[in-house]
């Protein structure tokens, strides 16, 4: 063995006797701590390209493709929450006294099946009437947007589904009680 060489061995077992130099404990730590700060940037980078949704629900549209480069806050798709749907109805300007905010609705698939609603909506102003309504009577009236908000946990109501909301009118001195007002429109 040569001197150099025994001299090394003599310095490396010392230093496991008595332990590593402050320094090297001090560079120890610092790349220690270098390593740690990597990882969270990186679970940090992972946290944020995954996508969490804020509500429950079903996606019902993708409105980006996979590969799209996007902005943040872009939008990827839509997601319906179908267990609380709603129905949109459109009520004409006479109607519109007759019905109040959390009022009760009957509300009528086309096949007639039946469910319980209530006015989670009455718009503060009149629009004319969607294209999506029927007869051309009805096309050219001023109307009130009212959203009925449903109860959907059994799954009946779809996106876009036509229905029929039908409104028991409040009771009014000298008037019948139970008549029906009556307004249609896709949910």
């Amino acid at each position: 063995m040569t001197a150099a060489r025994l001299r090394g061995e003599q310095n490396a077992l010392a230093r496991a006797r008595h332990g590593s130099r402050p320094q090297e404990i001090a560079e120890a730590r610092a790349r220690l701590a270098a390593m740690d700060a990597h990882a969270a940037t990186l679970e940090q980078q992972i946290r944020d390209a995954t996508v969490i949704s804020p509500l429950t629900g079903v996606v019902t549209e993708k409105v980006a493709q996979q590969g799209e480069l996007l902005q943040p806050g872009s939008p990827l798709c839509v997601i319906s929450d179908l267990a609380n749907a709603w129905l949109t109805v459109y009520v004409a300007e006479p109607d519109l006294a007759r019905i109040r905010l959390a009022q009760p609705a009957e509300v009528v698939t086309d096949d007639g099946q039946r469910r319980g609603g209530h006015i989670t909506y009455i718009s503060p102003e009149a629009e004319f009437t969607p294209k999506n309504v029927q007869t051309r009577d009805e096309r050219v009236k001023l109307v009130f947007k009212v959203k009925v908000g449903l109860d959907n946990r059994d799954g009946l109501f779809k996106p876009g589904m036509p229905a029929t909301a039908r409104f028991q009118a409040p009771a009014r001195a000298g008037a019948p009680q139970g008549a029906p007002a009556k307004a249609g429109g896709p949910p």
